[in-house]
């Protein structure tokens, strides 16, 4: 398994790269890791944080494309970027799977005209997982095209339902989506000329509109919609899961009556913490292209690029 991956992407690059990329080396060594990025600058990073570049290897990159440039900007101004040529590698073939905690327009732009798109396919997109009462359900698209068309929306949840059957063995995946009702005349042209897609559809199995509280209910498996309202139900879920449980963290630590209720259920709230917290999902793979990349939160902290690369590994292998 060669794992290519964005040294400076990201808000916390090139630390936080090259710690997950150690941590995911630690727990499986048989994966060769390939950073891009300033060669000078990883190797002085690793050396001052005494970080193991064992297992390792390095493609020299002098530029990085940030969040502010124009995506397109991947293709000419910063085309010797970290990110550039790291899909380059993946689709010289030198790599099996690419990511990147970098710009998600750029990604996308980057993913598209480099690695190039299935035979098809309109557009890539983000395709995120979430946790719900029954398991867990698959948000396409959450963040990679905020101007979507039916058709589009129809290939996401072909797509999905895929994914969600042969990589997390779910059979007969039910796919819905995210709307503002479950009534077939609830949401914009772009859903109710979606429903009437799916409806038709012998590609998926389809269930309707469905309510973001109903999708963590469990009432479905894959959820499509266009990038701008998928982006804002992950950005809003986790921006709430982490005010919850600062509220509550504040409750239990307000007298010594609910310290001591806090330390019998501290290690039930840890496991729901870190069944809410996005590092622990790693990365969202960018579908519908020719070779797998994978998106990770541009926060990203060492252990969301660990289980990033660890993600890498179970999906391609």
């Amino acid at each position: 398994m060669r794992v290519i991956i964005d040294a400076f992407g990201g808000d916390n690059a090139p630390l936080c790269v090259l710690k997950g990329c150690a941590l995911a080396l630690s727990e499986r060594n048989s994966v060769n890791i390939t950073c891009v990025g300033n060669e000078e600058i990883i190797k002085k990073v690793a050396i001052d944080n005494n970080i193991s570049l064992n297992g390792i290897d390095i493609v020299n990159a002098p530029d990085v494309i940030s969040f502010n440039d124009p995506p397109m900007d991947i293709m000419k101004k910063h085309s010797d970027c970290s990110m550039a040529v790291g899909l380059k590698l993946l689709s010289l073939g030198k790599g099996d799977v690419f990511i990147s905690a970098g710009s998600t327009g750029a990604l996308v732009v980057g993913g598209s005209l480099i690695v190039k798109r299935l035979p098809g396919i309109k557009r890539p997109a983000i395709a995120t997982l979430f946790p719900s009462k029954t398991g867990k359900f698959m948000l396409i698209d959450s963040g990679a095209n905020y101007d979507c068309r039916p058709l589009m929306l129809q290939q996401f949840a072909v797509i999905g339902s895929e994914l969600m059957q042969k990589i997390y063995k779910v059979t007969k995946p039910r796919v819905g989506i995210l709307n503002i009702g479950e009534e077939a005349i609830k949401g914009t042209d772009l859903q109710r000329e979606t429903f009437k897609l799916l409806s038709e559809s012998l590609d998926v199995n389809f269930v309707g509109n469905i309510e973001p509280q109903t999708a963590f209910a469990g009432k479905c498996d894959v959820l499509v919609s266009d990038g701008f309202s998928g982006n804002i139900l992950l950005k809003s879920t986790e921006a709430t899961s982490k005010f919850l449980f600062l509220q509550i963290k504040d409750v239990f630590y307000s007298n010594i009556f609910t310290k001591f209720a806090a330390s019998i259920l501290k290690s039930k709230f840890l496991k729901l913490k870190s069944k809410l917290d996005p590092s622990n999902f790693g990365g969202a793979p960018l579908i519908g292209l020719l070779k797998p990349v994978i998106k990770v939160h541009g926060n990203a902290n060492e252990i969301a690029i660990k289980n990033a690369v660890l993600q890498a590994v179970e999906m391609v292998g």
